[in-house]
């Protein structure tokens, strides 16, 4: 007979993955690879509790994805609002016809006017002010054609894999093939 764990259980062992994975930096340690471990003795609880534990990592990695997209979002607003300060204490200075402005412990103070460079038009700009750049990108999907095709690529290879699908597990049913009516029949003898 199986050990059956409760759902509290299993949300604990994902919580200590967690901890322990991020400590690790991602890295299974040999206790973790120990507990992720399948054997025959509960197989099926494993395989679900794999499952359930994937989804768990989506979830956790779909959170932290937001999470840094919001972060994004508010550095963009501080670093905003620093630029909308400094033009109001710039345009403070000029009010006043001062270079300076001075707090209890900190002060502002403004530079030699210096020639800042605006491109309004990049297409009137005349060629002899631009520079060439070249990227080389590798076209994987040409690569694996030419592989497949019987080439050598030097510094490439194909490598069989499997690919790991999931379902939900709906009991050891056989499907049966569907019984297929034709209508057409019936519609021609009425």
């Amino acid at each position: 007979m199986s050990e059956q764990k409760s759902l509290m259980s299993l949300v604990k062992d994902h919580h200590k993955l967690d901890e322990d994975l991020f400590k690790a930096d991602g890295e299974l340690s040999a206790e973790m690879e120990e507990f992720l471990q399948i054997t025959e003795k509960g197989l099926a609880q494993k395989v679900d509790s794999y499952k359930m534990y994937m989804d768990h990592l989506e979830y956790r990695s779909e959170y932290f994805k937001n999470l840094a997209i919001q972060a994004l979002q508010y550095e963009k607003s501080f670093l905003n609002q620093i630029k909308r300060m400094k033009e109001i204490l710039r345009f403070t200075m000029l009010q006043m016809q001062t270079n300076e402005l001075k707090g209890e412990q900190y002060r502002f103070a403004l530079t030699e006017p210096s020639a800042k460079l605006v491109i309004e038009n990049e297409e009137l700009v005349p060629v002899k002010f631009t520079k060439e750049e070249i990227i080389f990108k590798m076209d994987r999907d040409a690569i694996k054609a030419a592989l497949e095709s019987g080439e050598a690529v030097a510094g490439a290879k194909l490598e069989t894999t499997n690919q790991l699908r999931q379902y939900v597990n709906s009991g050891n049913k056989k499907k049966k093939p569907k019984e297929v009516k034709d209508v057409t029949d019936s519609a021609k003898s009425e």
